[in-house]
């Protein structure tokens, strides 16, 4: 039985049964539930912006609001009002996130995204998620700042029927039940299956921003050789808090255009990479010359997936995001793409009658006709009324790679790439996927009992002596 309540009211006998299309995505689309009202004296006409909660025998399949109207002439002289309601995420959005995280865990900023920049929503995630560096969003919505933290650390979210916001890592959501050729849980001969190596990528870079590291005098990369003549030096690195040294012996540092040149032995120019030393006290020929310190170093990244590149050969793709300092949350976000695309698109869909379906779920599919079991997340869930009392949902689902309008708008949108120069002397920190087995076993020879009391006392008087972390006093 389906039941639609409007601003608290049930109209469900207002809807026309045949409109009823309920449509769900994964946690960056929004679900729709879509239907047609015909008019007449007897029927209420429901405005914009009233709730709208759908139930299939009791239970919550949708809660939104109505966020579009369509006034058109249906059969003959009926006038008729189609209405689309979006789920949680319009209200949701209503706020914009405007906060930096930094030293924290993908729990704690998801929590206080839900609590900070959203009302009527609560948060259900583990205890404790994986460590966030540093994350940033410049007034940006609730749901794109958890697109992008989700994505970050290879984890997922959505939102309810119930305005609980779910985030969790992949495949942490099973669906309650599984697909086989027999259980009766597949609508006859409704599975299907597609793949294609189209957008395949197992070679993923990741360009970040710069990272500080501690550059010691021995590990110094800045060192140069004086000829006796050459008053400036450019230098690969920026420095924090610069140190130089000649031959050994430690020189003291000034900022250039800003410290008079005559109380210093050496100038340096953070903008220009650079130090100068003044004329009366240049570097001898053949004076070692080092520069060193705390390092920002260009932070790039490089994941690979040696299954995907032995079956199809290199297929390369780069990230670049400028907040991304740390080589930790650089490998992580290499890692969720090569999760999604090392193997291509893979995906399929089948029609079923039982409900508990939802977006992000992954799902056993185990057909012999096919020669497949293996599990599959779930891309969407669209419901179409059976008749007057049931639903059929069309489920689609994936195993990897999928893009879709609000990816290519990402894409579009993020053209930090353009901003930044990429030098050649960067150092490219290396992550490789494998696939590793390895087995472990044990073997007891003998086993010797040892039995008491135990007493503080001389084991030369027949005691028996007792076993460090075994033993107990009595």
């Amino acid at each position: 039985m389906i039941t639609i309540t409007i601003n608290g009211i049930d109209r469900s006998d207002h809807i026309d049964v045949d409109s009823i299309i309920f449509t769900q995505g994964v946690s960056k689309q929004p679900s729709i539930l879509a239907f047609t009202i015909k008019k007449n004296s007897s029927k209420t006409i429901p405005n914009l912006g009233q709730a709208v909660i759908m139930e299939e025998d009791g239970e919550r399949l949708f809660k939104g609001t109505l966020t579009e109207k369509g006034e058109s002439v249906i059969e003959g002289l009926v006038v008729g009002y189609s209405y689309a309601a979006k789920d949680g995420l319009h209200n949701f959005d209503r706020k914009l996130v405007k906060k930096a995280y930094n030293s924290t865990d993908a729990v704690s900023v998801a929590q206080d995204i839900v609590d900070s920049f959203s009302t009527g929503f609560t948060l259900e995630a583990p205890a404790v998620g994986p460590g966030v560096d540093s994350i940033r969003f410049n007034y940006e919505q609730p749901s794109k700042a958890m697109q992008a933290l989700a994505g970050e650390i290879g984890w997922d979210w959505y939102i309810d029927p119930y305005d609980v916001v779910h985030f969790f890592p992949k495949k942490d959501k099973v669906a309650p039940f599984e697909i086989t050729d027999t259980n009766g849980n597949l609508s006859w001969g409704s599975l299907e299956f597609d793949s294609n190596i189209l957008e395949l990528k197992n070679i993923v870079y990741v360009r970040g921003g710069e990272y500080l590291d501690a550059i010691s005098e021995s590990e110094a990369i800045d060192k140069y050789t004086a000829d006796g003549y050459q008053l400036a030096w450019p230098l690969v690195y920026r420095y924090n808090g610069v140190q130089v040294t000649v031959d050994g012996v430690s020189k003291t540092v000034g900022i250039d255009n800003i410290t008079d040149p005559l109380s210093v032995d050496v100038l340096y120019n953070f903008s220009e990479k650079s130090i100068r030393f003044r004329e009366d006290n240049k570097p001898a020929d053949e004076a070692l010359v080092k520069i060193f310190g705390n390092a920002y170093i260009p932070l790039i990244v490089q994941a690979s997936d040696s299954i995907s590149i032995s079956a199809y050969g290199e297929f390369e793709d780069i990230k670049i995001d400028k907040n991304i300092n740390s080589i930790r949350e650089a490998e992580m976000l290499a890692g969720a793409v090569l999760d999604q695309w090392s193997e291509g698109s893979y995906e399929g869909r089948f029609r079923t009658m039982q409900k508990g379906l939802r977006a992000g779920q992954y799902i056993t599919i185990n057909s012999a006709e096919f020669g497949v079991n293996d599990s599959f997340k779930i891309n969407t869930v669209t419901g179409r009324m059976k008749g007057h009392d049931r639903m059929e949902y069309t489920i689609s689902f994936l195993k990897s790679g999928e893009t879709d309008f609000t990816d290519i708008m990402v894409g579009l949108l993020g053209k930090d790439r353009k901003n930044i120069v990429i030098s050649d002397d960067e150092v490219i920190q290396r992550l490789i996927k494998i696939e590793e087995t390895f087995g472990a076993g044990d073997e007891i020879t003998e086993i010797v009992k040892t039995v008491g009391p135990y007493h503080y006392e001389d084991v030369a008087g027949g005691n028996t002596p007792g076993i460090y972390n075994f033993s107990t006093y009595s």
